[in-house]
């Protein structure tokens, strides 16, 4: 029977040592046999992830930080923040209010084409020394009555320019249906050097057909506006400055009137025409009724003026 000799140095801890790269002490090896186990199986941790010697008791960091922090530094170094990336905003801001005085300034040079146009047509007649009295008058009343259009016309083109100004302080930005609508409202005022040009015909047959042109021409002008004040003030309100509400009630309350104020006068120039058709001048009596229903308009509106404003309307 064979005897088996027992070594006393022949331990657990002894068959598996702790590694000398872990940094423990043999006392340690020998007190947590467990401990020594525990760590000497995963070798290629210590070997992947080595920990500064400097660092490993008081500081071991883990694993996962030092991914995250190694990938979050090659980010930094890959995508570097553009230094122009902060001024970008501002010089977008810039071009954006450009853009927009660029179609006021353009909306003025048209008005002011317009405004202009209504005198070519205002010519002194050709006279002859043997014209004396009724016969003189016969000849300058075609220009008199022309200068009187032209007058009539010069005011308007200014009030419709005077409102769209007050329209388009209410505006930051602008978009494409605002550039459409501005369009369509310059036309008609493009039209008022041909309508008032053909007011000077002083054939009494031929003469309704001119008149309304015009009046028709004030009519759809009227409508050009309010689709302005409606679209900035009701469709788009993005479009408009924040706050100031009540100079806003009173810009569409007051484009509101005056379209239906233009669109009734072309109709009160037919009535008369169908009533009176042997005195076709009647017709005029309508413009009578614009610039009086306009001024009641404005004394009706003056409740709705905003008080922290200029007093004109």
């Amino acid at each position: 029977m064979s005897t088996q000799k027992h070594h006393p140095h022949h331990t657990h801890g002894s068959e598996y040592p702790t590694p000398p790269s872990h940094g423990a002490t043999p006392e340690h090896s020998a007190t947590n046999p467990e401990h020594s186990a525990t760590h000497s199986t995963t070798p290629e941790h210590t070997a992947t992830h080595p920990t500064p010697p400097e660092h490993a008791a008081s500081h071991p960091a883990p694993p996962e930080h030092s991914a995250t922090h190694s990938t979050t530094s090659e980010h930094t170094a890959t995508h570097p923040t553009p230094p122009e990336h902060a001024a970008s905003s501002p010089e977008i801001t810039l071009e954006k209010e450009f853009e927009l005085e660029r179609m006021i300034l353009f909306t003025d040079a048209v008005f002011a084409i317009a405004i202009t146009l209504l005198i070519i047509d205002i010519k002194w007649p050709e006279l002859h020394a043997e014209q004396k009295g009724a016969q003189l008058f016969n000849f300058f009343a075609p220009t008199i009555f022309g200068f009187v259009a032209f007058a009539t016309s010069f005011v308007y083109i200014g009030r419709s320019w005077s409102v769209h100004l007050r329209l388009f302080r209410l505006i930051k930005k602008y978009d494409q249906g605002l550039i459409n609508r501005n369009l369509f409202f310059l036309f008609f005022i493009v039209m008022f050097p041909f309508a008032n040009s053909g007011l000077t015909q002083h054939n009494a047959y031929a003469y309704v057909i001119p008149v309304f042109i015009y009046l028709a021409n004030l009519g759809f002008l009227g409508i050009a506006h309010y689709r302005l004040c409606r679209y900035i003030i009701l469709e788009k309100p993005s479009l408009s400055v924040e706050g100031r509400e009540a100079e806003k009630k009173f810009v569409y309350a007051r484009g509101r009137s005056m379209m239906f104020i233009t669109c009734a006068t072309p109709i009160i120039g037919v009535g008369l025409w169908l009533l009176f058709p042997e005195h076709p001048f009647y017709i005029l009596y309508s413009f009578v009724f614009l610039f009086l229903g306009l001024r009641v308009v404005k004394r009706r509106l003056r409740a709705l003026y905003p008080k922290d404003t200029d007093n004109e309307a």
